[in-house]
């Protein structure tokens, strides 16, 4: 509900908007990037895409999932960090 409304370009930090900007609109695909919340954090998510086309296949806008992978991302670093310590 706090997303409604909201221009996408306002919730991502600029260098990530460029990147989601950059993509095929034209075919469904995924990516991760930063989100910004309202707090100012910044929250890692996957973002899952669609093309929305009319029944004669014209590309009218598209349609998104995120799911947030912070979690996910923090656990990827530690790991990381674990393996750089034990290596010689």
């Amino acid at each position: 509900s706090d997303l409604l409304g909201r221009d996408a370009s306002t919730l991502h930090p600029p260098q990530e908007w460029q990147r989601i900007r950059s993509l095929d609109s034209t075919h469904a695909g995924h990516l991760t990037t930063k989100i910004i919340r309202k707090t100012g954090e910044l929250v890692d998510i996957a973002i899952f895409l669609s093309p929305l086309r009319t029944s004669d296949g014209e590309v009218i806008g598209s349609m998104g999932v995120a799911v947030d992978i912070t979690t996910q991302k923090q656990a990827e670093r530690a790991l990381r960090e674990r393996e750089e310590r034990s290596s010689p």
